[in-house]
């Protein structure tokens, strides 16, 4: 499994849609091929008043929300065509009224799509649900909404598009204003339905593109293809994604078709919602200062750049302990209760760390940590604990 505010021009865009088609890109010296997305389809659904209407409605405040709602729309929906209503169901993406049937996934499939999204979403206090009743009754300008279909066909768009969004600009939210992902074009990927499903939601929340730059800022492709390949590999949300670590991104270059200035991922979220509250303390300190864990598994977040957590456990039973994560490439250090360091460990090759034996009362120590793809300033999320 994978896995502020910002001034804008006066030109809204339609967030583009995310074509399932396959472009040659290079980086890192290495060739591969990604999805590449589509802008013009998808500004062409909308007419320039609707886009002036979807502005003067979005959100774009000084006072982060408390908490947002996100469903996930799994179950089948109806669609109609104009602007958006709190009780969502209506787009200005798509024309006369559109039936998006469930996507062809097992209830064990939407499961993992909805951890990983979770994944993407955890650092902030974003609530995911696939209840319809809590979608409903919760407060219209808090909710976020995505559904999830077959093929895009299905709402009148081109059988490439993987998923689309409105975007009003950067830092500007549009509530109930639903996104689409259609799964079925995705061969079971189910690490790619997730992204695409985040990357769409981040569109409705204010975010654009993280693309491709050269070292004058001048714009090479939309969509960033990434760093490097393999378990170590590095894909921005908004860019590409596809790698074995995607998360949120940030670069000083300005994409001319967002509207506005340079785009930090992580500021731009957190201008519209709080950052969760740290789990777990920075240092080790006096143990009696810290709750003993017992059993496991157990999971953490960091929540932003640079947050380390300092868990007391108690090993109860002699053996290995795993710390796994799908957005971060993990470093932990086993310390004992007085706080000296016993052992450090990192997988020079892996997003996963491997402590071959802990016993009795002991701090882990659980911090991202840079490698020849990213710096760790871009690695926050959950991670787990097994033992």
């Amino acid at each position: 499994m994978k896995k502020i505010i910002i001034l804008i021009g006066l030109i809204l865009l339609l967030a583009p849609a995310c074509k399932k088609q396959t472009v040659e890109v290079t980086t890192q010296n290495n060739v591969e091929q990604r999805p590449v997305c589509g802008m013009e389809e998808a500004m062409a659904s909308m007419s320039a008043e609707m886009r002036q209407d979807m502005r003067n409605e979005s959100i774009q405040t000084e006072v982060a929300a408390t908490e947002l709602l996100l469903f996930l729309d799994f179950d089948g929906a109806t669609v109609v065509s104009g602007f958006p209503s709190p009780t969502g169901y209506r787009s200005p993406l798509i024309s006369g009224t559109r039936y998006c049937p469930a996507p062809s996934l097992s209830a064990a499939q939407i499961e993992e799509v909805i951890q990983l999204v979770k994944d993407d979403f955890s650092p902030f206090k974003i609530v995911v649900t696939t209840d319809q009743s809590v979608f409903n009754t919760y407060p219209a300008s808090n909710k976020q909404l995505c559904i999830i279909t077959t093929i895009p066909t299905v709402i009148g768009m081109p059988n490439s598009i993987g998923g689309v969004a409105p975007f009003a600009g950067l830092s500007f939210r549009l509530p109930f204003n639903p996104s689409f992902v259609f799964a079925n074009l995705f061969g079971g990927d189910l690490a790619e339905i997730a992204i695409t499903i985040s990357h769409e939601v981040a569109h409705t929340m204010g975010l654009g593109h993280q693309s491709l730059y050269n070292n004058s800022c001048a714009l090479i492709n939309e969509y960033h293809p990434g760093f490097g390949n393999g378990l170590l590999g590095f894909g921005p949300i908004m860019g590409n994604g596809g790698k074995r670590i995607s998360n949120w991104f940030d670069q000083p270059c300005i994409n001319p078709n967002s509207g506005g200035g340079p785009q930090n991922d992580f500021a731009l979220l957190n201008s519209q919602v709080n950052v969760k509250e740290d789990d777990f303390p920075n240092e080790a300190g006096n143990p009696g200062s810290h709750p003993i864990n017992v059993g496991g598994p157990m999971d953490g977040i960091l929540e932003q750049a640079g947050d380390v957590d300092y868990i007391l456990i108690n090993f109860q039973s002699p053996g290995p302990v795993t710390i796994t994560s799908e957005n971060i490439d993990l470093k932990v250090s086993l310390y004992n209760p007085g706080g000296g360091l016993i052992s450090e460990y990192n997988d020079a090759e892996d997003t996963h760390v491997i402590i071959p034996a802990a016993r009795g009362l002991a701090f882990l120590k659980v911090e991202a940590v840079s490698n020849t793809n990213m710096s760790s300033q871009f690695m926050t999320g959950k991670y787990k604990i097994t033992y």
